[in-house]
């Protein structure tokens, strides 16, 4: 049986979702504007999402903008998964 894949990634200005089934998402996100808000964003867009075993994020330059450190630029809800 094959794993189920989800694969996310985090930009500055979008974030693009694409999970095995073929389900498919992409969000216009202006990390800049709000980088406090990304957690709820992550979980609202993975709400969308059929469950996985895998979870595969990229998260690209843009969000040198917004935090200090990678640690402080990781959501909280990745963390915990």
């Amino acid at each position: 049986m094959a794993r189920a894949i989800l694969g996310l990634d985090i930009g500055g200005a979008n974030i693009k979702a694409y999970h095995t089934s073929g389900a498919v998402r992409n969000r216009p996100f202006r990390m800049w504007e709000k980088p406090h808000e990304l957690t709820e964003m992550l979980a609202s867009l993975l709400a969308e999402l059929p469950p996985s075993d895998v979870l595969a994020v990229t998260m690209t330059g843009e969000l040198c903008d917004c935090f200090e450190s990678k640690r402080q630029g990781r959501p909280s809800y990745l963390a915990r998964r």
